[in-house]
């Protein structure tokens, strides 16, 4: 090198945005698994609203490690599937709303391995687009059907890990809808009693 450049190589740093501490799970209130279309940190978060947790410090195998991994790339196509609409927006809103889809089904397996290794309660996010005029704030936990609205007032929303449902039984968490014109696709994600889920 020395002898191609005429000098010994150096290097400054023009720009760094890298956390200057890593966050833990450990002293967590709960966990919860969160990505999106234009998310490129952990999706492992705390529910305190510290920085994202990096998934090389979890106490998790390493094929739980490579499945988190897995999850957020499928959880990012589904949801550019999504935000691109068209002929497949439907069923990608419904992979992202469904606590039955393949995509949830896949994010609460790893969440139930999360809490298993750290302790803490881990919880999947359901997205929750659109949403009913009337009763919204009320619908029921589309796991079990109980009631599952938290004490966060609708009127000031909190930070985005204040989540306005959260159901401790099947360890899910969610927002009030974005809109409420969404017709039949209000039903996606909402407990039925008929099916177990909608």
């Amino acid at each position: 090198m020395t002898n191609a450049f005429g000098r010994e190589p150096f290097w400054r740093i023009l720009d760094d945005d890298a956390q200057q501490s890593q966050s833990s799970w450990k002293g967590a209130p709960f966990l919860y698994l969160f990505t999106h279309a234009f998310d490129w940190e952990s999706p492992v978060r705390r529910g305190d609203g510290k920085p994202p947790i990096p998934v090389f410090m979890l106490p998790l195998a390493f094929e739980h490690k490579e499945q988190l991994s897995f999850w957020q790339r499928s959880y990012y196509h589904h949801d550019n599937i999504w935000l691109g609409s068209g002929a497949l927006e439907i069923g990608a809103y419904r992979q992202l709303a469904d606590p039955e889809s393949r995509l949830a089904e896949h994010g609460r397996g790893l969440c139930l391995e999360i809490e298993i290794a750290t302790g803490v309660p881990t919880f999947y996010y359901l997205m929750r687009y659109w949403g009913r005029p009337k009763g919204e704030d009320q619908r029921l936990c589309p796991g079990c059907g109980t009631a599952w609205r938290t004490e966060h007032p609708r009127e000031s929303p909190g930070r985005f890990w204040q989540f306005d449902f959260k159901c401790d039984h099947c360890r899910l968490v969610s927002h009030l809808a974005v809109s409420t014109d969404g017709g039949q696709h209000t039903r996606i994600g909402e407990f039925d009693k008929k099916r177990k889920y909608r």
